[in-house]
């Protein structure tokens, strides 16, 4: 895969730059579902634990007048325990990065939430003392209703990737925009929700002719290893449905020309896709951002 430099990358009048929030480790297994170890294991080795290290990725997104944070980062509020058995590794996180870019948490206009699992939304908020506060006051908060609504009450085999003190301080904000499937958010943005991964999970597009989409993929293809099929984590509630989501998501893609970034990817942030002789979907050009 051969890598290409973009010194800032622009589209549809934004300009987009990734944001660091840390390192995680999960379960390489986990990650992967029905791959067999020794197939994984080559792309993602894991350590003593069996944990593959993960990127813990935003994207701010400026132009318009609007601040844009998609994602939020895993925040401060894991327990130490917690914390010390996923091996999470993080300094300022996303405020602190993005105030390396000048930006303050009131300069933030809006969040888009991919989705309420905690490593993605447990920035939104912040613990301060005893009181949990909305880390950008100002930010309206974009998230699928569906997925709120399985955020409060989900099933028990995804009930750990969701934390009441993440999810319960959204409810009833007046921050917080409810979004019913596909739409254009604001001018140029637009998501495509998926059910796959958790319900109401939403990838993000930032688009403008003739200038290349960028698509923020979140969990439908966490690294770019995830761009195969067959490879779904074992976390995902409908696996079936993340097979056609993916299918149709990457087709597109691909048709037109999409710049692709994953959240979890510690090596490969973003690419371009292509079609190799096998009609199957695969890296391109690495896009260093």
């Amino acid at each position: 895969m051969q890598e290409g430099r973009l010194k800032t990358l622009r589209t549809g009048g934004y300009e987009i730059d990734l944001v660091d929030d840390g390192l995680f480790g999960l379960d390489g297994g986990s990650m992967f579902g029905i791959v067999p170890r020794h197939a994984w294991a080559r792309l993602m080795p894991p350590d003593e634990a069996n944990r593959v290290d993960m990127a813990l990725r935003a994207v701010l997104v400026r132009g318009g007048g609007r601040v844009i944070l998609i994602d939020a980062g895993i925040g401060n509020k894991i327990p130490k325990k917690l914390a010390a058995r996923m091996n999470i590794r993080r300094d300022e996180g996303t405020p602190g990065k993005l105030r390396a870019l000048g930006i303050g948490p009131g300069d933030i206009t809006d969040v888009i939430a991919t989705h309420l699992h905690f490593d993605h939304a447990g920035g939104l908020t912040t613990q301060v003392g005893c009181e949990i506060i909305l880390t950008y006051p100002n930010a309206r908060i974009h998230v699928q209703r569906a997925c709120l609504e399985w955020a409060r009450r989900p099933s028990e085999k995804d009930a750990a990737s969701f934390m009441a003190h993440d999810v319960e301080p959204l409810v009833g904000s007046p921050n917080l925009h409810l979004l019913d499937g596909d739409c254009e958010v604001l001018p140029g943005i637009r998501v495509i929700s998926t059910n796959g991964h958790s319900p109401g999970t939403q990838v993000v597009v930032v688009s403008h002719q003739p200038s290349p989409s960028f698509a923020f993929l979140s969990d439908l293809v966490s690294t770019v290893h995830h761009l195969r099929l067959p490879y779904i984590a074992a976390f995902d509630v409908a696996p079936l449905d993340t097979l056609n989501e993916k299918k149709r998501v990457l087709s597109q893609a691909v048709d037109e020309g999409w710049i692709v970034c994953f959240p979890h990817d510690t090596n490969t942030p973003a690419c371009t896709l292509a079609k190799n002789e096998k009609g199957e979907v695969v890296a391109r050009n690495k896009v260093a951002l």
